[in-house]
């Protein structure tokens, strides 16, 4: 957690909130690849789940950044969806990467499942993105 807090942070002052999430996602998922076709190897497991975790860390910050820009006079309640977003993800993952396990596909391949929830990531991280070019309507009274 330490080191995900480091990096995200670094990446958010660096770089627009959607550049750090798109590389943190992109990362996340060619990571979580590696440790699906190098599991059998205990320390390369090891260090590849290490860095998954510190990346998934690693994104909360520049996704609170993205989401507060873009509830304009609702960056509360985008803070707390945020949040609230963070905990479905982990429901859905744990279900999602059930799935293959039950049928009988190993317990590596939850890895390939969270691959693809790091892609979907980067669909809604683009999502938020274009929101935010949108340009503002004013209303005068």
């Amino acid at each position: 957690m330490v080191v995900g807090n480091i990096i995200g942070g670094k990446l958010a002052d660096k770089m627009e909130p959607v550049r750090a999430c798109t590389i943190l996602l992109v990362s996340m998922a060619m990571v979580l690849v590696l440790i699906f076709f190098f599991s059998s190897y205990q320390v390369l497991s090891l260090c590849f789940t290490f860095i998954a975790a510190a990346l998934s860390i690693a994104l909360a910050t520049p996704i609170q950044m993205l989401m507060i820009r873009t509830a304009t006079e609702g960056e509360v309640i985008g803070a707390a969806a945020t949040q609230a977003a963070f905990n479905i993800g982990n429901a859905l993952g744990a279900l999602f990467g059930g799935w293959p396990i039950a049928a009988g596909l190993g317990y590596n391949s939850p890895s390939l499942v969270g691959a693809c929830m790091a892609m979907a990531g980067i669909v809604f991280a683009r999502i938020l993105w274009s929101l935010q070019q949108r340009p503002r309507v004013v209303f005068a009274n």
